[in-house]
C-alpha cells in the first residue's frame, strides 16, 4: 500500500510471524514504508461491522440515521463487490476496506465507523 491510499482511521493488515493482524492508521508519516501494510479485502462481515444491512441476498444498502443513497452490490458470479448510487447505473469495483472508508468519507464528510458491538462476531 502507498501513503496516498490511506487516511487516519483506515483499517489494514500487518503481517508478522505468519499471522495477519488488523490495525487502524493512527497518523500518516510520509517517511514510513507503507508497503508492509496489506489491504483488507471487503467481506460481508466487514460490511456488517460498518452497519450495512442486507436488503436482499445480493444487495447491501446503507441503512443508518445518516443514510446516503448508495448501494453495494455483490456479484456472485465474479465474486466481487461494486458500489454505486441507488437508481444509478454507474457502479465501480470496490475491493478493500480502506477504499470503502475513503469513498464514504468523500461523500458523507465523516468517518465510516466500525460498530464495536458487532466487530469480530
Amino acid at each position: 500500500m502507498k501513503a496516498n491510499e490511506l487516511r487516519v482511521g483506515n483499517w489494514y493488515y500487518w503481517e508478522a510471524e505468519g499471522k495477519k493482524y488488523e490495525f487502524q492508521v493512527e497518523a500518516i508519516d510520509l517517511i514510513q514504508n507503507y508497503e508492509n501494510f496489506q489491504p483488507i479485502p471487503i467481506s460481508f462481515d466487514w460490511l456488517k461491522d460498518f452497519g450495512f444491512k442486507i436488503k436482499n441476498p445480493h444487495v447491501l444498502r446503507w441503512d443508518r440515521d445518516d443514510f446516503l443513497p448508495f448501494t453495494i452490490v455483490y456479484d456472485s458470479i465474479r465474486e466481487k463487490f461494486e458500489i454505486g448510487y441507488v437508481g444509478g447505473r454507474v457502479f465501480m469495483p470496490i475491493n478493500y476496506v480502506h477504499q470503502l472508508q475513503n469513498w464514504y468519507f468523500l461523500r458523507a464528510e465523516k468517518e465510516l465507523i466500525v460498530d464495536k458491538l458487532t466487530k469480530n462476531k
